[in-house]
């Protein structure tokens, strides 16, 4: 086995001066706390980090399976905060563009698995629903050019992997009702593809 490298990358809203106090943060703290024990501490490095600081070319250096050399099993998960009005942290959009511009030009990944967490921030759930279109609207250019630069489809684990993506609006959906579902889906996925 590899060793394993998780990158919990979070976005705040872009008001939110202080990411203690962030959606995106105690979700990011919450989705480590998965990991941790579901992995344990053993053979793997874990970080969280604000999108602004993270170096997403990290994640683009070619992994070997030769046996001198271990392979690194990456798996990342984008937290994003979507206010209700669409607005999102300026480094969600710096980092679109900058992955747009990618296309085309990073080898395959095939041990990196992304996934994505749009968090919605509206507070009826009538408007939530009419609004979908508009308030994920930037959280979904990102995914989409995640999934076009490091073609996300070759990279799950198996056919039968949850989505990738996962849309809640936390404001009305506690993360029991959605979240945690999802990531203990991820969690069995990724600790059936890591030891093999």
């Amino acid at each position: 086995m590899g060793s394993k490298e998780i990158h919990i990358v979070f976005a705040p809203l872009p008001e939110e001066d202080r990411d203690s106090e962030s959606a995106a943060h105690e979700f990011a703290l919450r989705t480590a706390e998965k990991f941790r024990n579901e992995f344990g501490d053993n053979c793997f490095r874990l970080e969280i980090t604000h999108l602004s600081k993270w170096n997403m070319a990290s994640i683009t250096d070619k992994c070997t399976t030769d046996d001198s050399v271990k392979a690194i099993n990456r798996i990342v998960v984008l937290l994003i905060s979507c206010g209700s009005d669409g607005s999102v942290h300026r480094s969600v959009r710096k980092t679109t563009k900058w992955l747009k511009e990618q296309e085309g030009k990073i080898e395959s990944v095939a041990k990196t698995t992304c996934l994505v967490v749009l968090m919605g921030h509206s507070v009826c759930k009538t408007s939530a629903e009419q609004m979908n279109d508009q308030v994920f609207s930037s959280g979904l250019r990102l995914a989409k050019a995640l999934q076009n630069t490091f073609s996300l489809s070759e990279s799950l684990p198996t056919a039968t992997a949850p989505a990738s993506l996962l849309r809640t609006q936390v404001e009305i959906e506690a993360p029991e009702d959605k979240f945690d579902c999802w990531l203990e889906s991820w969690t069995k996925v990724l600790t059936a593809q890591i030891d093999t």
